[in-house]
């Protein structure tokens, strides 16, 4: 057998080497000039947050509004973006609800294999990283991807690279992502027409799964429907099985809260419970958009202005003790500055006159949200005045008299109607138990009005913790009851924990109830409630380990 030829061999060995080592150079530089740029990848380190509990309000800031390209960016958008962070940190948010809404700005929408232009999104997200400001993100993936067969094959190959790069670059930054915002409102849509049951589930799932498939850790709330859909379809998507595909349930709720109002937000949990009968996942719910414009004058012709603001900032107070009795996750506030919704009542600052430190704000509500919105006043360590004894002239604090969020007709005062039936009682040892305060209840002064509700926010628990709420009751006329409860303490809205009490068992005299409940949220709201009959007497409410 002959031997092989090296010296032959072997240069022809390294010429085909060379061919497949300079082939790829040449078919990359064929594939840089036919194809799109490769999707950016996120190369910085996720921010170090400050992971501790310090509260869950975010405001909608609309500094998507106030971002431009170009040189208008700078002598116009970034001293107003400046402005409402100064603010945001003044109000001590812990985060923001910013949307990539200007994507789509003269018809520039995304399809698969598309430059996404993270340095422009990152004129808010990265600056807000800078400040310790948390983000959740609107991807309003309705409006931003190219959707030529309505949400078929193709709308979905597109739709799953937006949002997987999204994932991929700002992964968990953003506190939670949704896809599509109130997608039952017509006007939400650019073609004016709502979104189906059936739209909503598929664009949820493909969002949830192509999101997942790049980052397990994201989080991703539900398309948050409006006020007008918490028990319609918000129950339909539940029966649909959306929340396989969600971490959290998002709604919409303003103006008229309460277990009064019309379209109560707490019919929300009807939804959730709706799922879990149908066998899919309990998931909590986010407050995704929450306020109120001015309404007093509708109900009072004679309202001036600073009586609709008086109403509005004891609306503010009350709002945040009925959030957090739903056990929301997070509740983003509407709005801190940019709505133009009901010319502009919505917002706290006003755009229209700036200052020398950033924008004039609507001051009574301003520093209700300042004061009110953090935990330091409600912290357990700091006392629940228990007793009453000490003085709660404002009902919207301390222990916040509930009411219907929009006054009805006839009034002739921002002094809310259910404030008249729940009076902080002292000088009175004849009727307290113990010293000389207590707190009583009366008939409502409306029929509209189905019971009496004091409440207290109470932040600082310890989650997996056991605590106890104890109060001494006193009823006087047939028909009386009252009940005590403690809510909000469950993300899942699913335990309970509340006794009634009879005028039988009463029969006039005090005696004592408890509860008790395993904290999974940091706080529980008390609330005392009377249905209205008779008159029920507080005193010695606690709140222990």
């Amino acid at each position: 057998m002959m031997k092989p030829n090296r010296r032959k061999f072997i240069p022809r060995l390294m010429r085909c080497v060379a061919f497949f080592a300079v082939f790829p150079f040449f078919s990359k530089c064929q594939d840089k000039l036919t194809q799109k740029p490769e999707p950016q990848e996120k190369s910085e380190a996720r921010p170090a947050y400050d992971e501790s509990y310090r509260g869950n309000l975010l405001f909608n800031a609309n500094l998507d509004i106030y971002t431009y390209r170009g040189a208008r960016d700078t002598t116009d958008g970034m001293p107003k973006r400046a402005a409402i962070i100064k603010h945001l940190k003044d109000l001590n948010v812990w985060g923001v609800r910013e949307s990539v809404a200007n994507l789509h700005l003269g018809g520039r929408k995304i399809e698969k294999g598309d430059p996404i232009e993270f340095a422009y999104l990152d004129k808010i997200y990265k600056t807000l990283d800078e400040e310790g400001i948390r983000y959740s993100i609107p991807m309003i993936v309705d409006r931003v991807v190219v959707n030529p067969d309505n949400y078929g094959p193709i709308w979905e190959e597109n739709c799953r690279y937006y949002v997987g790069e999204l994932a991929r670059y700002y992964g968990t930054r953003p506190i939670y992502y949704s896809a599509v915002n109130e997608p039952f409102m017509p006007g939400m849509r650019e073609d004016g027409v709502a979104l189906t049951i059936a739209q909503v589930l598929r664009i949820q799932e493909v969002v949830y799964t192509a999101m997942k498939a790049v980052n397990p850790d994201v989080v991703l709330i539900s398309s948050p429907v409006s006020t007008g859909h918490i028990a319609t379809s918000a129950v339909q998507l539940a029966e649909g099985g959306i929340t396989r595909h969600c971490d959290y349930f998002g709604f919409h709720k303003h103006n008229d809260i309460g277990e009064d109002g019309q379209m109560s937000e707490t019919a929300i949990w009807n939804a959730i419970d709706r799922a879990e009968e149908m066998g899919y996942p309990r998931r909590g719910v986010v407050m995704n958009e929450n306020g109120t414009p001015l309404t007093l004058d509708v109900a009072w012709a004679g309202a001036t202005e600073a009586d609709s603001r008086a109403f509005k900032t004891r609306w503010i107070g009350n709002d945040l003790v009925q959030m957090k009795s739903l056990g929301c996750k997070y509740i983003v506030m509407y709005s801190l500055i940019g709505s133009k919704a009901s010319n502009g009542e919505y917002n706290v600052l006003d755009v229209g006159r700036p200052t020398a430190d950033g924008f004039e704000p609507y001051e009574k509500e301003y520093q209700a949200y300042k004061s009110l919105w953090q935990l330091e006043p409600h912290l357990l360590s700091g006392g629940i005045n228990g007793g009453f004894e000490e003085a709660n002239p404002d009902k919207s604090r301390g222990w916040v008299v509930s009411f219907r969020g929009r006054a009805w007709g006839g009034v002739q005062t921002s002094i809310p109607v259910e404030w008249q039936s729940v009076v902080f009682a002292h000088d009175d040892s004849e009727n307290a138990r113990v010293g000389n305060s207590y707190l009583k209840m009366t008939k409502p002064g409306r029929t509209q009005i189905t019971a009496n509700r004091c409440r207290r926010l109470v932040e600082g628990l310890t989650p997996g913790q056991r605590y106890k709420i104890g109060a001494w009751v006193k009823l006087s006329g047939e028909g009386s009851q009252a009940t005590l409860r403690g809510i909000g303490f469950d993300v899942l809205g699913k335990e309970k924990a509340e006794k009634k009490i009879t005028y039988a068992e009463s029969d006039g005299k005090y005696i004592r109830r408890e509860v008790s409940f395993v904290a999974v949220n940091e706080w529980v709201v008390i609330s005392l409630e009377h249905n209205g009959e008779g008159v029920a007497y507080w005193d010695e409410i606690t709140c222990t380990k």
